[in-house]
């Protein structure tokens, strides 16, 4: 096979070389299967260029209509582990947002869904990707299983198990729990851990019902169900019934849309694993195999074997003496210099922005890192012109909202109180809440 491969001419920005390829295996070029990425030069850039483009990317430079609330939605997933937490994403990204909105689409319409998903946490995104943000990042094998159970492995250990029979079992048996109801987690733990015993031996059946340390009353086996559901939840058979409670119930995603899901096939998953690489990179891009494996909560082996599947697709980005990878599609973009938005942002905690690799990027120091990313309790991060200049916090007492902003020692001193009035009113609007103003403490 003979191919012609010709430099046209240099982009004047990046000397990056553009190329024309002609050949009668055309098709093959473009789907990157049997030809090797053409070698570039890399894309030299700095911190603040990286972060402008992020930003845009997640819709955190210009607010998005209100039409585009699924697609914000798709673009990378929205967390929700926290009271009011997809709200407030959304709010930054989404003009005219109202939580009446949000509700319409997951509860009527139909075209989102929460389900357990990255790093086992609950995320929204539209239906149709169901397969992307589950199947994508499922552990198909015992160690990847078990990294993803993180905090399991003594309880495993005591029952003497394997994760993947532990998680065959479940899948299995959910059908059976769950058919035509929804149930609480307490709930929903308690009735697999019995319906799971009929398949033990007499040993293992007395091992399963020991008292467990992950809580009081609390019984090993149950344990042992509530860290696999996030695994077997990824298969997409169980999403959220009830997400706005303060006890959310689960229910098959087959009852909850009517309709039977699909049998996903080998094809459908390689796929999904492409598309959401592909939309990690889109929205973090510049980035690396580590940081994905991080923010998708999966091991470094299943995350360079997904990463092995896209490399056709890159491009090599120099930052700081330091590689990482943008997508092809997007290079051109990333290549045209733009400035960090102006203006306030008040990211609430958790924000998909704030979860790049490179925290340093936004903050420097031991103790910032440690008071702005936290195991629990995070604070929100406020921004002013792209920058972050502050932490806050958010407190109601019935329908009113009361903000703290937590001085860091950065300079918060160029944001005027007009503009975190503003930004904050509008924040407690779109939760249906009454902004009673903000005080600043001194940390």
């Amino acid at each position: 096979m003979i191919f012609r491969l010709s430099v046209l001419q240099h982009d004047a920005k990046t000397g990056v070389a553009l190329f024309s390829v002609t050949g009668d295996d055309i098709d093959n070029i473009l789907c990157r299967k049997e030809v090797s990425p053409l070698i570039r030069q890399p894309i030299h850039t700095t911190e603040s260029e990286v972060l402008a483009f992020r930003m845009e990317q997640q819709h955190l430079a210009v607010k998005v209509p209100a039409e585009q609330l699924v697609a914000v939605c798709g673009a990378c997933g929205i967390p929700n582990t926290l009271d009011n937490q997809a709200s407030m994403v959304l709010a930054l990204r989404v003009a005219q947002y109202s939580q009446e909105r949000l509700v319409r689409a997951m509860t009527q319409e139909k075209t989102l869904v929460q389900m357990w998903s990255l790093r086992g946490a609950p995320w929204i995104f539209p239906v149709a990707d169901i397969n992307v943000f589950t199947r994508a990042i499922l552990p198909t094998n015992e160690t990847w299983i078990r990294h993803f159970m993180t905090g399991c492995e003594p309880a495993l250990m005591a029952a003497d198990m394997n994760a993947d029979r532990l998680f065959n079992l479940v899948l299995h048996a959910l059908d059976s729990v769950l058919q035509g109801r929804a149930l609480t987690q307490d709930e929903l733990e308690k009735a697999l851990s019995l319906e799971l015993e009929d398949h033990f031996s007499s040993a293992e059946q007395e091992v399963w019902r020991w008292p467990s340390d992950y809580g009081q009353g609390v019984l090993l086996g149950e344990s042992l169900v509530r860290h696999i559901l996030k695994v077997v939840a990824l298969t997409g058979v169980v999403c959220y019934a009830q997400w706005q409670k303060a006890l959310p119930t689960y229910m098959l995603t087959a009852d909850f849309l009517g309709k039977p899901i699909p049998l996903a096939t080998e094809a459908d998953d390689h796929q999904a694993q492409m598309e959401l690489l592909r939309r990690y990179l889109h929205c973090y891009g510049p980035a690396t195999e580590e940081g994905f494996s991080q923010w998708a909560g999966i091991c470094r082996e299943q995350a360079a074997n997904m990463w092995a599947t896209i490399q056709g697709w890159l491009v090599r980005v120099e930052c700081q003496h330091r590689d990482s990878w943008i997508l092809e599609e997007d290079a051109g973009k990333f290549t045209q210099r733009r400035m960090l938005p102006e203006g306030v942002r008040l990211l609430p905690p958790n924000d998909p922005f704030l979860q790049l690799a490179e925290r340093n990027y936004l903050v420097q120091g031991k103790q910032l890192y440690r008071y702005f990313w936290k195991s629990v309790d995070n604070p929100g991060m406020l921004l002013f012109d792209g920058q972050c200049v502050a932490g806050w916090h958010m407190r109601t007492e019935g329908d009113k909202a009361y903000f703290t902003i937590d001085d860091v020692g950065l300079a918060i001193g160029r944001v005027t109180q007009s503009e975190l009035d503003t930004a904050a009113a509008q924040l407690a609007q779109c939760l249906d809440l009454r902004y009673e103003g903000y005080t600043v403490h001194e940390l």
